[in-house]
């Protein structure tokens, strides 16, 4: 675990050229959810997108603090190509990247670029 003056000196190194990544963009569908009355298991349905070249970083410790508390520690940003996703994002949406899952709570579509910055947490 790194200390904040670590955490500081890391967020102001130049970063390295952003690399594509494959993640899984999980819609939530209209389909049944529901808990089973034997096991108390939830289950939810999700059409599953699998999206190639997505740009994936977790936020800074600078963006923390800016974001006046809407951002915490270990939130990811994912930048999506409009044209990957079937629709637009939501709030029951998940992204499954590198074995994690993420739940969607803040989109923004950048209309100059045809991309969509999903912010996600980890479920």
């Amino acid at each position: 675990m790194s200390t904040m003056k670590e955490r500081l000196a890391e967020d102001m190194a130049i970063p390295a050229k952003d690399l594509p990544v494959s993640i899984t963009y999980r819609s939530k569908n209209a389909g049944t959810s529901g808990v089973n009355a034997t096991t108390g298991v939830v289950t939810r349905n999700f059409d599953d997108t699998v999206v190639t070249d997505a740009y994936v970083r977790e936020y800074s410790l600078r963006d923390v603090v800016a974001s006046g508390g809407a951002l915490e520690t270990g939130d990811m940003r994912f930048a999506i190509k409009d044209a990957d996703l079937s629709t637009d994002p939501k709030s029951t949406d998940q992204v499954v990247y590198d074995g994690t899952t993420f739940r969607v709570f803040k989109w923004s579509l950048e209309e100059d670029r045809n991309v969509w910055i999903v912010s996600g947490r980890k479920v």
